[in-house]
């Protein structure tokens, strides 16, 4: 909405003086909106994804000193690409937002590009703040 409002404001020919009472309000909703995305895929990402992770993650071969091995059932009903929790959650909350232009990778949409990147960071935040994840990285 935004950059209509700005073709609008550019084809009437406004004075620049004009143009931000009408170009402002709207990037502020757009702004607003953006952060309320942000802070629903984070709390769904927590809710959905991370408490289901955290106790696979505790457990062999995620963490070495663990005497406790997960169990396939488990890694199964998480990870599975057709039915598991993780890629139901992704589906829901990640892909309506990606382009899987290369067919390799995903990315934000490039209307979004760089405007959500609030919900990835804290989820790549809350992933490596694990220090069974972290340790097991390097």
């Amino acid at each position: 909405y935004p950059s209509m409002v700005r073709v609008w404001v550019a084809g009437v020919a406004l004075r620049d003086s004009f143009q931000q009472p009408f170009v402002l309000p709207v990037e502020q909703l757009t702004a607003i909106g953006l952060r309320e995305i942000e802070r629903e895929v984070a709390r769904s990402w927590e809710r959905e994804i991370m408490s289901g992770l955290a106790p696979i993650v505790t457990k062999f071969p995620f963490d070495l000193a663990s005497k406790e091995e997960v169990r396939s059932k488990d890694l199964i009903a998480f990870f599975d690409p057709q039915k598991g929790v993780f890629f139901d959650a992704f589906r829901r909350l990640l892909e309506p937002v990606s382009d899987f232009g290369d067919g390799k990778s995903f990315r934000e949409l490039p209307a979004l590009r760089g405007r959500i990147s609030g919900a990835t960071k804290y989820q790549r935040k809350k992933i490596t703040s694990s220090g069974t994840l972290r340790k097991h990285s390097t």
